[in-house]
């Protein structure tokens, strides 16, 4: 099958051939293949079954889903048309054939870096050894009760200072370069003690919200997550978006036996709704209206007030495991 051609970088790099052997054994029609692919597509992790790296970030891409329109484009046609001159930095000549600042190009490209997998199968290659998750907090949810346990401060790194350093600073025998030496190091401790517990401040701060935000997750269950934007985040804590996006990306909370990345708690907004919710409408819109094309199954999001493109409703409806109208 498709899935047993995928390499352990996640990619079915002669689809062709598979393609062409898979008709002609099982007896199906190369379309029926390709949308089989597509199926595949949208499976986790985003890019996997992707037959060239263009096609690869351009599926990560739309598991991005910005509201942007405008924005989707660059970033397609800059991964359809530039993606050599991206990665060799050639900011200005994209942006120049773009008409674009050569700085949009390159957060562009930063972005992409930082969010996209380029072998997304790597995650779960068997060459990769499994990830050890350490948690930085643990949530307790017991007789309406939520508490929130700051691991990280607790187990993490702690600097003592000698309590007669003040005593050693100004003791008049001491070796006057020695002494130099000494305020220097105790100045460089005092600014790493400062700035741990600024941190661990910082973390507390934004994990407290995150999962106060979040309680009804944590009470209710996972059909019960809202949909919180990382920048709002960063507005309410007044710091910047890239630090809130660093923190929620590496840092995990432990529920029961369960690890949830803090990004999880962070999901983007459809409507109102979380992406699964969201996908939840369009599976009960194409049970509902079972003879209608995703085409169609558009103009019924927009009666309920939702504009939506068709290719995203293809992607919900396929991850819902819905053929197509003429096979329903």
């Amino acid at each position: 099958s498709l899935i047993f051609s995928i390499d352990e970088t996640g990619y079915i790099t002669h689809y062709q051939e598979v393609s062409r052997e898979l008709s002609q054994t099982l007896h199906v029609s190369r379309r029926k293949i390709s949308e089989t692919l597509k199926l595949i597509q949208s499976f986790e992790p985003e890019g996997v079954g992707a037959r060239s790296l263009k096609e690869c970030l351009l599926i990560q891409l739309d598991a991005q889903e910005f509201d942007d329109q405008r924005l989707i484009k660059i970033f397609e046609t800059v991964i359809k048309n530039h993606l050599e001159s991206l990665g060799k930095e050639h900011y200005e000549e994209i942006g120049n054939t773009l008409q674009i600042e050569a700085s949009i190009v390159e957060h562009i490209h930063e972005f992409i870096k930082t969010n996209f997998a380029p072998e997304p199968g790597r995650t779960y290659s068997k060459l990769s050894p499994a990830p050890v998750i350490i948690p930085s907090f643990e949530v307790i949810y017991d007789e309406d009760q939520l508490k929130i346990l700051h691991l990280e401060e607790k187990r993490g790194i702690k600097i003592n200072l000698p309590e007669n350093i003040h005593k050693i600073l100004t003791d008049p025998s001491l070796d006057e370069s020695y002494k130099k030496k000494l305020k220097h190091q105790y100045d460089r401790a005092r600014e790493l003690i400062e700035y741990l517990e600024n941190r661990y401040k910082m973390m507390g701060e934004l994990a407290q919200y995150i999962i106060q935000y979040q309680r009804h997750f944590f009470e209710h269950g996972p059909q019960f997550l809202k949909p919180l934007l990382q920048k709002d985040v960063a507005k309410h804590l007044k710091i910047s978006a890239s630090t809130v996006s660093r923190i929620v990306s590496s840092k995990y909370i432990q529920y029961g036996p369960n690890y949830y990345s803090l990004k999880q708690f962070c999901p983007r907004s459809y409507f109102g709704k979380t992406a699964e919710q969201f996908n939840k409408i369009i599976v009960e819109l194409f049970k509902k209206y079972p003879k209608l094309s995703d085409q169609q199954i558009v103009s019924k999001c927009k009666e309920i007030g939702v504009t939506i493109a068709r290719r995203t409703v293809t992607k919900y409806r396929l991850k819902g495991q819905i053929q197509p109208r003429y096979k329903r």
